[in-house]
């Protein structure tokens, strides 16, 4: 495991939950997810991570990074595009986001801050070296996102990468795989 997979896992899950939202007329279902790049520099030791199914419509992440490098200025940008399934190939959507990750932390987009600082250290702002970070048992909370998503099948890929005035560091690609599915209501 590495840290790339972790941080995208968990910023995914931030953005789409694999649980019945509240009140959406939709259920969003975790398919896969594919390492496709990361820094290998970045991360000090191997991560810990364990993913378990709490029930048929939950799943909980639980895990620890060290990371070898610092990221303390505030710069972890993502760039996250949405493919939609069009029969047997991913068609670009028209979807696509950069962000700051630091500011949408301490805007708390999503309740992704309130959700994930539950759970553990880990501070997306503030990534320092040598120091050990963590989230157990974490289950992301839907009540936080949209009422409705077009049902299909998607692919989210998601670029992490380190921007400053000089430099672009990438970090890591993953694409996510996920189903929205009609919530079917009796």
């Amino acid at each position: 495991m590495n840290i790339a997979f972790v941080l995208s896992f968990l910023i995914i899950s931030s953005f789409l939950v694999q649980n019945i939202c509240s009140e959406q007329a939709y259920r969003l279902m975790h398919e896969k997810a594919e390492l496709v790049f990361y820094q290998k520099d970045a991360v000090e030791e191997d991560i810990k991570l364990i993913v378990k199914k709490i029930n048929t419509t939950q799943i909980s992440v639980t895990f620890s990074i060290k990371m070898a490098i610092d990221i303390v200025d505030r710069k972890i940008m993502s760039k996250v595009s949405v493919d939609r399934l069009h029969g047997m190939e991913y068609k670009h959507s028209g979807t696509s986001l950069t962000s700051n990750l630091c500011e949408n932390w301490q805007k708390n987009a999503f309740g992704m801050k309130d959700m994930i600082s539950k759970y553990g250290n880990l501070d997306v702002c503030t990534l320092k070296k040598g120091v050990t970070y963590y989230v157990n048992d974490f289950i992301a909370d839907s009540s936080n996102f949209p009422t409705f998503l077009p049902y299909g099948s998607y692919k989210i890929v998601i670029d992490i990468y380190y921007q400053n005035t000089t430099i672009t560091y990438p970090l890591f690609l993953i694409h996510w795989y996920a189903k929205v599915e009609k919530l079917m209501k009796f």
